[in-house]
Order: C-alpha cells, then structure tokens, then sequence
C-alpha cells in the first residue's frame, strides 16, 4: 500500500522513479490516498497503468474539483473501468 497523500504533485521524474521501483516487485500496488482528481491527466495513466493496480482511488476533496472528477470518471470509463475498479 502506498500512502502518499499527492502523488501527482511531485515531479515528473520522481513519479517515473516511483513507478520504477514498483514494478520490481511485481505485486498489486494499492494507491490508498488516491490519485488527486486535478492533476490526473492521461499521460498519468500511460505511466501508472504499467503498475498491477487493482482499484483506481481518486481523491476528490471538495465540490469545487466536480468537473475535475467527472471528466477522471469519464476517461476511466473510456479505458473500459467500471465503478468496481474505480473509486472517489
């Protein structure tokens, strides 16, 4: 489990460190903080899909970050997720 409250937040580079180390192990990695809705782009995905993520989390903090969640939901949807494997 990973408890990183805004893993989007931190550099790009860092992430692809992240990701890196992950994928060494092999093993389901769950993103308990969630992915912040305002910053997820499908440039994350590309890098975060290469991990055995079995529940997207989504943090979605406040109202104000609404459409920032709907248009997550909706891309998710596209990538073929359902609501079992995508949470906020």
């Amino acid at each position: 489990m990973v408890g990183d409250n805004n893993i989007l937040a931190t550099s790009w580079e860092h992430q692809i460190r992240f990701v890196k180390q992950y994928q060494k192990y092999g093993r389901e990695v769950d993103i308990n903080s969630g992915f912040d809705v305002r910053f997820f782009t499908e440039k994350h995905y590309e890098l975060y899909s290469t991990l055995k993520i079995k529940t997207w989390r989504f943090a979605f903090d406040s109202l104000d970050y609404r459409e920032d969640a709907l248009r997550v939901a909706d891309f998710m949807r596209k990538k073929g997720f359902d609501r079992h494997k995508v949470t906020f």
